[in-house]
């Protein structure tokens, strides 16, 4: 099974349009313990991503974009004393 069917797009699920359809729709959890699923945080973690990182059709351009996200977001999210 291909990991690409195990999530829908939140455009699929509804009937109106979006204005971003690389958004993923979350699944319904009712407890906390749901929010740990990996269904639900990998959607949720995908839906963080930045547009423009999301819309990348290749592994090795999304690979590096989001490399480079996630580190110079880890850089303004980081103090150091000195």
């Amino acid at each position: 099974m291909e990991l690409l069917t195990s999530f829908t797009q939140k455009s699929q699920r509804h009937c109106r349009s979006f204005r971003d359809p690389t958004l993923l729709d979350l699944p319904q959890v009712k407890t906390k313990c749901g929010q740990t699923s990996f269904k639900f945080s990998a959607a949720s973690a995908w839906n963080k991503l930045p547009r423009e990182i999301r819309e990348l059709t290749t592994l090795a351009q999304f690979k590096g974009k989001t490399f480079t996200y996630l580190r110079n977001m880890d850089s303004a999210n980081h103090i150091c004393t000195m």
